[in-house]
């Protein structure tokens, strides 16, 4: 289930970035963060959408009953630049991107994104606002260098299946 509700949008997310910067070429990947990956100066930047962490969403598991055996899910995917140091200002060309996308659809379900896996009924992107010592660790605990980024609460998301 997290697998496709990824795909799918890492997908739109390219196809809207392509179509904003007139690309060819896909630059949104699924992955993680290489502390030591170094961009060569003429090689194309690339945008890196990392899961960071997932947690339950009580709550939202609770309003469920338990025939149902579902687990509601809070993603937090972090959408990261892996750019050349002098090409800082594409970088943050992408991430206004990103931006600009989830800005235009905050919300995915099977009316708007036909290509999501028919159990979810809706999943929800949120900017998640980490103050200076948070993001701090955060890029710490990922072991990278601080970059261009934006970080997503994402709502909505279940595992499991009816009974």
């Amino acid at each position: 289930m997290i697998d496709n509700c990824l795909v799918t949008v890492v997908a739109e997310l390219n196809e809207h970035l392509n179509n904003l910067y007139g690309l060819s070429s896909d630059s949104v990947v699924i992955s993680d963060i290489d502390p030591d990956e170094i961009v060569e100066e003429d090689a194309d930047g690339r945008v890196l959408a990392t899961l960071i962490n997932i947690e339950e969403d009580k709550l939202a598991t609770q309003k469920h009953s338990p025939e149902q055996k579902l687990v509601y899910l809070n993603l937090y995917l972090l959408f990261s630049t892996s750019f050349a140091r002098t090409k800082n200002t594409d970088a943050l060309k992408f991430i206004s991107g990103v931006l600009s996308f989830f800005g235009n659809k905050p919300v995915f379900n099977s009316e708007n994104t036909p290509e999501l896996n028919p159990g979810i009924e809706k999943m929800s992107f949120d900017v998640y606002n980490l103050t200076f010592n948070e993001q701090s660790a955060m890029w710490d605990s990922l072991g990278a260098n601080s970059r261009p980024a934006v970080l997503y609460k994402v709502y909505g998301v279940h595992v499991g299946a009816p009974a």
